[in-house]
């Protein structure tokens, strides 16, 4: 049985549940077989034992938790019972916080920091906490350690989720907690009711291990086969790079996105989500990731030209994969200026250009870097935001070059020159490129000739007769 949601597209298009059907037969493993597998199946809503969230919310008081210790915005669905199922040491109870850092396909993405509600399944947390210190040392059932360290996500469905955890096989058919082999469903309380849930994946109920998956999008299908334990409270931004991973058979990501580092965050520390390149900068990889967000869209276009400043400054050191780092941020960070309300059409021309050159600035690193495709690509959406932009004409040529497009890059660079017509750089590219446009046709020509020149004369000996 898979480990893990199995794909189900009436799911990913979210169209309201359908009435409970009969699961289609899951597929047949394979190399990346996930035997532990929250499904895609839309079964309708059975449980019987839910309460409303009004009153999840005041029973969830009477038992000495706030709402935060549970999730922000989190409907507590209690199972049963008042205020005496519950021990009283449990309003004390804190939940901890742990970190993962990811790289995709070898380079640093970010950190995400997931908080764990041990106030309400203190057992399932205690698992991914102590996976994530790698505290336990080896497993008694595998031999390997018990640690996500290293370890990969394995399994990745845009709209639905990422999932991770394979401690023992990495392609999501093994696993192991610090119970031993698997370990029993905690309960169901917490719902998949939003993006960023944190749950376990399965086989099946009562057969917990180390696998675990990150919803992206809410999945209330899921509510009473897999045991939610927590949330991403930053790092967001880093599980939609993840989600947006290209992915192969069996929906296994084609780059490798590895848990390079993680632990548990002490309780008041701070979570090095700012300045986790440590570059000086203070500002989030991700605007979502800031305590609080100014109103003030003076305050956001300082953090987009503090992203744009650092990436020149890496471009000018030739650290080009940091530079487009930067540059994608500062793309970030501007469009949360669009939603303010005192955009005017003065401001709007303003941001409109910046976005120009930001997006000239990446174009320019994706040469640097060989992604020729995408360095066209941004070239192309900085003349969109602004036509009057050499430097983007001036990209675009160089990446029509690259590609072997010499007839575009002619007219992209005379387009840089319009704009620019003292630039000497432009005026040798044009030059070249005329250059390549007349040798061509100097080649084609002399083909040409070849075809209608007459065959020359033939060896008379070996034409006689003897």
């Amino acid at each position: 049985m898979p480990n893990g949601p199995s794909e189900n597209l009436e799911h990913l298009t979210l169209k309201p549940p359908a009435p409970a059907v009969p699961a289609p037969t899951p597929p047949q493993p394979t190399r990346c077989s996930r035997r532990y597998s929250p499904e895609i199946i839309d079964e309708g809503t059975t449980t019987s034992s839910t309460i409303s969230p009004r009153e999840a919310s005041t029973r969830a008081t009477s038992l000495g938790f706030g709402l935060r210790d549970f999730s922000l915005r989190q409907a507590i669905v209690m199972e049963g019972g008042g205020a005496e199922s519950a021990p009283a040491a449990a309003a004390e109870v804190k939940n901890p916080r742990c970190f993962m850092d990811i790289t995709i396909g070898g380079e640093m993405e970010g950190r995400i920091v997931i908080e764990l509600y041990a106030s309400v399944v203190p057992r399932t947390a205690e698992n991914f906490r102590a996976l994530c210190t790698g505290e336990k040392g080896v497993g008694a059932a595998t031999g390997k350690p018990l640690h996500f360290k290293g370890s990969c996500f394995h399994r990745v469905i845009k709209g639905f989720m990422v999932q991770g955890g394979d401690i023992t096989a990495g392609d999501g058919t093994g696993g192991e907690s610090i119970y031993g082999s698997k370990f029993e469903d905690e309960n169901f309380v917490l719902k998949h009711e939003r993006k960023g849930m944190l749950s376990m994946a399965n086989s099946g109920p009562d057969t917990n291990g180390s696998q675990f998956f990150i919803t992206t999008t809410r999945t209330p299908h899921l509510d009473g086969k897999h045991v939610v334990f927590g949330r991403v409270i930053k790092g967001m931004g880093v599980v939609r790079s993840i989600e947006h991973v290209p992915v192969g058979e069996a929906d296994c990501p084609t780059l490798d996105v590895k848990i390079v580092d993680c632990g548990e965050l002490p309780e008041g520390a701070d979570d090095g989500v700012v300045n986790f390149f440590k570059d000086g900068d203070k500002y989030p990889d991700w605007p979502n990731d800031l305590e609080e967000k100014p109103a003030e869209v003076s305050w956001w276009m300082d953090a987009v030209d503090s992203a744009k400043a650092y990436g020149n400054d890496n471009f000018k050191k030739q650290d080009y994969k940091a530079a487009l780092r930067k540059y994608r941020k500062a793309l970030r960070y501007l469009d949360v200026c669009w939603e303010k309300e005192e955009i005017d059409e003065e401001k709007s021309t303003a941001l409109r250009k910046t976005k120009s050159i930001i997006l000239t600035n990446s174009s320019a690193c994706k040469l640097k870097l060989g992604d020729l495709k995408g360095a066209l690509l941004d070239a192309d959406f900085a003349l969109r935001e602004r036509e009057g932009n050499a430097k983007a004409f001036f990209r675009q040529g160089q990446a029509h070059i690259a590609l072997n497009d010499i007839d575009a890059a002619v007219e992209s660079f005379k387009h840089a020159l319009e704009l620019e017509p003292n630039d000497g750089g432009i005026k040798r590219e044009l030059a070249a490129a005329k250059k390549k446009i007349a040798d061509r046709r100097n080649q084609e020509r002399k083909a040409f000739a070849r075809m209608f020149q007459p065959s020359g004369k033939s060896d008379k000996s070996s034409e006689e007769n003897n």
